[in-house]
C-alpha cells in the first residue's frame, strides 16, 4: 500500500493571470493613491496604444479607399473605350468577314 502525502495546492487562485508589469495589481499592499496612480498610468499607455492602433487603420483605410478609387476612375475608363470602339466597330461599313450579316460563306463563294 502506497501512502503519499497529497499534493500542496498553491494559495493563489489557479485562474488568476500574471499581471503584466505596472498593471495597479502588481503591488497589493501599496498605498492606495499609489495603487490610483500607477493604475491611471497603467490606463494611459493603454489609451495611448489604441489610439495609435486607430490612426494606423484610419491611415490603411484611406489607403485602400484611394487605391480602390483609382481603379474604378481606371475601369471606367477602360468601360468607355471598350464602349466607344464596339459602337465604332457596329457602325462601320467594312465588313469583310461577314461578321455583323453572320454569313460566314460570303466570302468563299465570290
Amino acid at each position: 500500500m502506497d501512502v503519499r502525502k497529497p499534493p500542496k495546492r498553491s494559495k493563489m487562485n489557479p485562474n488568476h493571470q500574471s499581471c503584466s508589469p505596472g498593471s495597479p495589481h502588481e503591488d497589493v499592499a501599496a498605498n492606495p493613491i499609489e495603487l490610483l496612480h500607477k493604475r491611471i498610468t497603467y490606463l494611459e499607455t493603454q489609451l495611448k496604444i489604441e489610439k495609435d492602433q486607430s490612426e494606423m487603420q484610419k491611415k490603411e483605410c484611406d489607403h485602400v479607399r484611394g487605391v480602390l478609387c483609382t481603379t474604378m476612375v481606371k475601369l471606367n475608363k477602360e468601360r468607355e473605350k471598350m464602349r466607344f470602339s464596339i459602337e465604332e466597330f457596329k457602325n462601320s461599313d467594312s465588313d469583310p468577314i461577314g461578321v455583323s450579316t453572320g454569313s460566314s460563306t460570303s466570302l468563299i463563294h465570290q
